[in-house]
């Protein structure tokens, strides 16, 4: 294997890691609008209608920084 290829290599791993730790960041914070959505009551609030856009906002920018990531 060529050095211009285990650099190729190495620089894919730390982007895979820097996305790993970016989806595991996005999730907590994912899973945190949809349990403060669950417990809020009444389910209609204007609380947990917030919440529920925060989750959509995150799941969208974890699949937007995926593209990104997988079209380099």
């Amino acid at each position: 294997m060529s050095a211009a290829e285990e650099s190729d290599i190495e620089q894919a791993r730390v982007f895979l890691a820097l996305l790993n730790s970016e989806i595991d960041e996005l999730s907590e914070r994912i899973e945190s609008a949809l349990r403060l959505a669950r417990g809020t009551r009444p389910a209609g609030s204007a609380q947990a209608s917030a919440a529920r856009t925060d989750a959509a906002a995150l799941r969208k920018d974890t699949f937007t920084e995926f593209i990104v990531w997988s079209s380099n």
